[in-house]
């Protein structure tokens, strides 16, 4: 879920009015009644009940959800723009710049980079060094890869270029931050 935190705006605001927002009220019908009981499997059901929340709110059209100007959901709400994330986010290790990434969606260079980053609110090529920061930050934390394996499984190419930009954007070497990770969560579980 923390994946997830930096992609999505704080809050949607969604009428209850809106003809869509049917389905979402009965799932959240649904969340209440399953809160309420004592069912064998509440937690599981709870839990499921969240993630398809989570996904009926995604659903709805970016020109729906007042108050999102930039961000991921915005950008998925613009063709081009969404269909570069999509490229991104299904290829994280490939080498890509803003001129391969225009190809790719039918646009000159500069006019993709100002309409990445008036819909997004950062630039292409920082958008995909935070997501890949993203990405190794979760694979740091709950795998038991190598920090190589991690560094060129999202597109670093030398353990130190990894560690440089991982160090610049958390402000703490990958090592570090497991170590640091590792502690939080098995002081959590005592």
């Amino acid at each position: 879920m923390a994946l997830l935190s930096g992609l999505l705006p704080e809050l949607i605001f969604i009428r209850s009015s809106d003809e869509e927002a049917g389905r979402l009220t009965r799932v959240l019908e649904l969340i209440g009644e399953e809160a309420l009981g004592e069912r064998p499997g509440r937690d599981l059901v709870m839990s499921r009940l969240v993630e398809v929340m989570l996904v009926e709110v995604l659903r709805r059209p970016v020109r729906h959800l007042e108050g999102q100007r930039t961000g991921w959901l915005s950008g998925m709400a613009d063709p081009p723009i969404a269909t570069a994330l999509q490229k991104m986010h299904a290829d994280v290790a490939r080498h890509w710049t803003v001129a391969s990434l225009a190809k790719q969606v039918g646009m000159s260079r500069a006019v993709f980079a100002r309409r990445f980053a008036e819909r997004v609110g950062v630039a292409p090529a920082t958008y995909l060094s935070n997501w890949r920061i993203a990405l190794a930050k979760d694979a740091l934390l709950n795998s038991e890869q190598s920090i190589s394996d991690i560094a060129l499984s999202i597109g670093y190419l030398s353990d130190s270029a990894f560690s440089t930009a991982f160090s610049r954007i958390v402000g703490r070497a990958p090592a570090s931050y497991r170590r640091a990770g590792r502690r939080g969560s098995d002081a959590a579980s005592v």
